[in-house]
């Protein structure tokens, strides 16, 4: 039987060799369109960002040095070989009359002096002047209210600086110090519908650039002639809120399975109480700056696919990630954000102590 059973086994092993085959499948050159990215803001004047969309057989490689370079400093690639710099970009406000917004050179954008307010209906229309084959992009957003949160509590903790790692599996940040703030909110919401939100947590201080000049007398005069401002958003927390099962490894020093984008389905009666820690920068002035956001269903959507397909890019087995976009005949998203801020001082701590 073992006998009939390894013959058996054989030729199955056989016949798929001898009738499989290898198909190479071509990959056509995808039909050209605009990517748009710009998020509305009532602190920022609307600002749009428009490129070329690249195939996956045409894309210009780019190369970054780390994580930090690539967040800091332009992409060279992207400033000259992506950027359409004649662009027709038109707005509108509330069903008003169609501004044209202008091209920054030195910025790689487009323009205008408008500060949205919180309930403006925001449309944009983007066509390429040299390429009139390229159906025009659109999209439009809504400008949400600011939300509200409340700090409950915060104080100090002493907690060793191990070379910067808050994750020990990830990678370090810098400029860190062995003090930790820990910072109770109460996070509210509008219960009568879905909202999404972001929790952004700067840790921050400054560096003075210590110079000197030389009096007519001969004597050194100290002169502190400019500063710089060490910082991160990094920032930890234990709670349920900030689980994501959707980013199974770390990115950038975030840990895996963290995202700072979340939605009310975990609040109870408009609000939610949390507990997080940020680390305490070696510099002068040390402070958190707490800033709570309301973001547009797409936006949330457009982060999160990013942050997945960031931790999937080394894994051979992951499915593909799509990235989230709301531009019709194009790419890219067009969101709105809103937000509360308020700055803690690691030199106070009790209830209360904060400046907005």
């Amino acid at each position: 039987m073992k006998h009939l059973l390894s013959i058996i086994l054989a030729l199955t092993i056989a016949i798929s060799l001898i009738t499989s085959c290898e198909v190479i499948l071509p990959i056509d050159n995808q039909p050209d369109a605009i990517t748009v990215n710009s998020v509305v803001c009532p602190d920022t004047a609307v600002l749009v960002n428009v490129s070329r969309t690249f195939s996956i057989d045409n894309s210009p490689g780019y190369y970054f040095i780390d994580y930090y370079h690539y967040y800091r400093y332009h992409d060279t690639i992207y400033d000259t070989l992506a950027v359409i710099d004649k662009a027709l970009v038109m707005m509108t406000v509330n069903g008003g009359s169609p501004v044209q917004l202008r091209y920054n050179p030195g910025k790689f954008r487009y323009e205008s002096d408008y500060f949205p307010k919180a309930g403006d209906e925001v449309e944009v229309e983007v066509s390429v002047l040299d390429n009139p084959e390229l159906a025009p992009a659109k999209s439009s957003t809504k400008v949400l209210p600011a939300p509200e949160f409340e700090v409950l509590s915060h104080h100090t903790i002493y907690s060793p600086y191990d070379h910067g790692y808050l994750d020990r599996e990830n990678e370090h940040e810098f400029g860190g110090h062995d003090s930790v703030m820990v910072i109770t909110l109460k996070l509210k919401d509008n219960p009568s519908e879905s909202n999404f939100y972001r929790l952004r947590v700067r840790s921050m201080g400054d560096n003075w650039q210590i110079d000197s000049v030389k009096a007519p007398d001969g004597t050194l005069i100290r002169v502190d002639s400019a500063y710089s401002s060490y910082m991160t958003d990094i920032f930890t927390s234990d709670d349920i809120l900030f689980l994501d099962r959707n980013i199974p490894t770390g990115f950038g020093s975030w840990p895996a399975n963290f995202n700072y984008m979340f939605d009310d389905h975990l609040f109870q009666n408009g609000e939610y109480t949390v507990t997080i820690q940020s680390r305490m920068r070696i510099a002068d002035n040390p402070r958190v700056i707490l800033e709570y956001y309301s973001v547009t269903r797409d936006l949330y959507s457009y982060v999160c696919s990013v942050m997945q397909y960031r931790t999937h890019t080394d894994d051979v087995l992951a499915n593909p990630i799509g990235i989230h976009t709301n531009i019709e005949n194009g790419y890219g998203i067009f969101g709105s954000m809103n937000f509360t801020r308020q700055t803690l001082y690691f030199n106070d701590s009790g209830n209360g102590n904060t400046s907005h």
